[in-house]
């Protein structure tokens, strides 16, 4: 990689509910992110007492998969969350049909980690892309580069 482009490695997030520093989101463009989309996602977390899952605020974020099979989710332009794919301790996609008064169909990619989990929600042409993406990284360990022929056909960066 050129000087030009190099972006530095980001430390993988320990919480679900503390955001980190990233480097800005211009940074991040077909070259030096895998995919980027804007995709509605939500974070969960165990409470202290009785261990009851809590979601938090669902709303539409930047979200970047980088060369380094790392999960980006922005907050703002300069911080956000950071999730290693290969960390996650169980993937998990639920889909939903059709989203209630919409045309649009939904998946949901849920990845679980020792802290928390972190929920994609997917719609249309990013469930495919998206959902292919995480489970190959989180099942062989690193992303299969025999998907970019695919990946160069999905327009949403």
């Amino acid at each position: 990689m050129s000087e030009s482009t190099f972006i530095e490695p980001h430390s993988p997030s320990k919480s679900v509910t503390k955001v980190q520093k990233l480097c800005n989101l211009a940074v991040w463009n077909e070259v030096t992110a895998v995919l980027k989309d804007y995709i509605r996602c939500f974070c969960s977390k165990r409470t202290a007492i009785l261990h009851l899952k809590k979601d938090l605020t669902t709303r539409k974020r930047v979200v970047i998969l980088t060369p380094d099979d790392i999960l980006l989710v922005y907050e703002t332009n300069c911080t956000g969350y950071s999730f290693d794919i290969r960390a996650a301790l169980k993937l998990k996609t639920s889909c939903n049909g059709h989203i209630p008064g919409s045309l649009e169909k939904s998946c949901t990619v849920t990845l679980k980690y020792k802290f928390g989990s972190v929920n994609l929600v997917l719609v249309n042409s990013q469930i495919s892309v998206w959902r292919r993406t995480l489970s190959t990284i989180f099942e062989g360990e690193c992303f299969d580069r025999s998907l970019l022929t695919d990946l160069s056909l999905y327009t949403a960066k």
